[in-house]
């Protein structure tokens, strides 16, 4: 069984789903719904309100978009992934809190040297943001790249710059 539970947070409304695995998907800015009918759609399941048991996983997503809490520690459920992009995504997990790394260096940590945009494909469809650190893949120039929020790239330098580690968009 899938729920769903909804925070305000600074950076907008934040919707998560979990599973009795962990954590399925975060939306951060996203309508209800467009997050809800993402899950539908991939899992052909009925997601329902759970706010009891989504309440934990809010804190510490709240917690750390205030800059009080990592997130290391989340349980997360892969099912909406790729076995690429669960490669990809799992990768992050070792990117440290407060450091970047280049879209082309995480394509060589999976061993996919080369595959920087396929890799940028996966980022680009992460379901569970902030818990795998998207936001901390950078182009090769130190541009930012890209973010897939509503807030787009705006949000992913403030996130950046709430770990302290912001680099300058060219």
């Amino acid at each position: 069984m899938y729920g769903y539970g909804t925070e305000a947070t600074p950076f907008g409304e934040l919707v998560i789903v979990v599973s009795a695995k962990g954590l399925v998907a975060v939306g951060l800015g996203e309508a209800l719904e467009d997050v809800l009918r993402r899950i539908r759609k991939r899992l052909n399941v009925d997601v329902h309100v759970d706010q009891r048991r989504a309440q934990p996983y809010l804190n510490k997503l709240a917690a750390y978009l205030a800059g009080r809490a990592t997130l290391e520690d989340v349980e997360i459920d892969t099912c909406l992934m790729t076995a690429f992009q669960k490669k990809v995504l799992l990768e992050l997990r070792d990117v440290p809190y407060g450091s970047v790394v280049t879209y082309g260096e995480l394509a060589h940590r999976i061993g996919k040297p080369g595959a920087a945009r396929a890799v940028g494909g996966a980022l680009a469809r992460n379901p569970i943001p902030l818990v795998l650190p998207c936001h901390r893949v950078i182009a090769s120039d130190g541009s930012l790249g890209g973010f897939s929020s509503p807030e787009g790239v705006a949000a992913k330098a403030r996130l950046l710059a709430l770990e302290g580690a912001a680099p300058q968009s060219r």
